[in-house]
């Protein structure tokens, strides 16, 4: 049973939604927030932050880790990533000799659009386990987001549909399968899949492209979990652009 999870890349959209669950299940997390990102990157963090942060189990750690007496009965290590930043491998190594110093299991964590970079990963995780998330969509995104960006391209009329990559998953249920691998981590990759059938009637132009590098094809012994989504696509996307259009309006 976990009881304790240190957290480090706190600060990105997958790392606070993470934290947020487990401490709902009252899982003591140390998060450790790296001072990276932009202006309004930062504001979302600090606007979650407040929200979780008079949690008695929340223990946080501003721009580097900080080692305790309680780490020591630390469950489990998760760094998770950010796939604009290709310099977070010095980070990602310090996060791994902590979790070997602590002698406790890890997960890396980061999008699926990282993996042309994988062989280098195998190389410094080593027996560690790594999670390639698809792209992620849901509340109180950065517009830097895949899914945001084509979707204000369609709200702008500069694209006449939404094209989206083949994997796509609600945050929710991106963190809910998380957890639940958590307890089981046994293989070297994972990724989730969510079946993507579209309404007929749907009402948005969604097109999907498919992902040129299969992740099956180009991972060996990947274990792809299947996610059965709390909500569909369309739904999810019509939530989505009512939020854009919100934002829109509250800086009219």
């Amino acid at each position: 049973m976990i009881q304790r999870v240190i957290i480090f890349g706190a600060q990105t959209y997958f790392g606070i939604s993470l934290c947020e669950r487990l401490l709902e299940e009252g899982i003591e997390v140390k998060a450790v927030l790296f001072d990276r990102g932009t202006s309004e990157t930062r504001d979302l963090v600090e606007d979650r932050l407040l929200y979780i942060g008079r949690n008695a189990l929340l223990e946080i750690n501003d721009s580097y880790y900080r080692e305790s007496e309680e780490d020591r009965d630390v469950d489990f290590i998760i760094f998770c990533g950010e796939e604009d930043h290709h310099d977070e491998f010095e980070l990602l190594q310090d996060s791994i000799k902590t979790a070997n110093h602590l002698n406790s299991r890890f997960l890396y964590i980061n999008s699926h659009h990282v993996h042309n970079e994988y062989q280098e990963l195998v190389e410094i995780l080593k027996e560690h386990s790594i999670l390639i998330l698809p792209t992620i969509y849901g509340a109180s995104l950065s517009r830097s987001n895949k899914i945001n960006k084509a979707l204000i391209q369609y709200l702008k009329n500069e694209k006449q549909e939404i094209v989206i990559e083949d994997h796509v998953l609600p945050i929710k249920d991106a963190v809910e399968a998380t957890y639940n691998l958590l307890e089981n981590v046994e293989s070297k990759f994972y990724t989730f899949s969510m079946k993507k059938d579209l309404n007929p009637e749907n009402s948005l132009p969604i097109r999907f492209v498919e992902d040129k590098q299969n992740l099956n094809k180009k991972i060996k012994g990947l274990c792809t979990i299947e996610v059965e989504s709390s909500i569909s696509i369309e739904e999810g996307l019509q939530k989505q652009i009512s939020d854009l259009k919100k934002e829109n309006k509250n800086e009219d």
